[in-house]
């Protein structure tokens, strides 16, 4: 359908609600709504949200995308999907990264010669997630009735996550941190689930639908970003 010129990709489910989003790479508009619903109403309702897929389309086009971080001061990075400028301040007492604002401000010492600028980073966003995954963990395992033995953050070329059930050993990407906490808890579920299901049959499908129904949404704007 469209609406104003903007194209939007309809999906109707077994909802209650409408949902609207606009996705990486393209912008792309896409809402899920209601089996019942008038298509009259999924109009007056994008229309209604218009100034804001305006706005969200302008922001993803003017974002540069898989471009490599050069460490200098005024480069954007990002932070559970929120993005930020990134101020480098070197000759520090200790490696550190603090937040102030919309500004991330790496301290780094003069110990190396040139700083790894990229290790004290990644420190960082291992610390974010090193605190947000284990309640997520449990929450799932609760859900669940599974029970992670033991889990780990590296940084993965092609993976979000692995898991290897027969030890029930669980593996994040570092890159988790850089998106949506959405992303994260899909992570999450999607690896806990091969604890009952180890391959990616219906059977694993049908645990992902029926906890969390617009997974196939997220995985999609995953792998647009990555």
């Amino acid at each position: 359908m469209w609406v104003k010129g903007i194209e939007i990709e309809l999906e109707r489910k077994k909802i209650k609600n409408m949902h609207l989003y606009v996705l990486p790479p393209d912008g792309r508009v896409k809402v899920t709504a209601p089996k019942s619903m008038k298509e009259a109403m999924i109009q007056g309702f994008v229309e209604d949200k218009l100034p804001w897929i305006q706005k969200q389309q302008l922001k993803i086009s003017s974002r540069p995308q898989n471009l490599p971080l050069e460490y200098v001061s005024g480069e954007e990075i990002l932070l559970w999907g929120i993005p930020f400028q990134l101020e480098i301040v070197q000759n520090c007492k200790k490696n550190d990264v603090l937040i102030d604002g919309k500004t991330v401000y790496l301290h780094v010492t003069v110990k190396e010669n040139p700083p790894n600028f990229e290790a004290v980073l990644n420190n960082w966003y291992r610390e974010q997630l090193n605190y947000e995954i284990p309640d997520l963990i449990l929450k799932w395992e609760s859900i669940l009735g599974v029970s992670v033995r033991e889990w780990g953050i590296k940084n993965m070329k092609t993976r979000w996550g692995t898991c290897n059930y027969k030890e029930h050993r669980i593996w994040f990407n570092l890159q988790l941190a850089k998106k949506d906490p959405k992303c994260l808890e899909y992570v999450v579920l999607h690896e806990l689930a091969h604890l009952l299901v180890s391959n990616h049959s219906k059977s694993f499908k049908d645990i992902l639908d029926r906890h969390m129904p617009e997974w196939k949404l997220i995985k999609k704007e995953m792998n647009g970003l990555l």
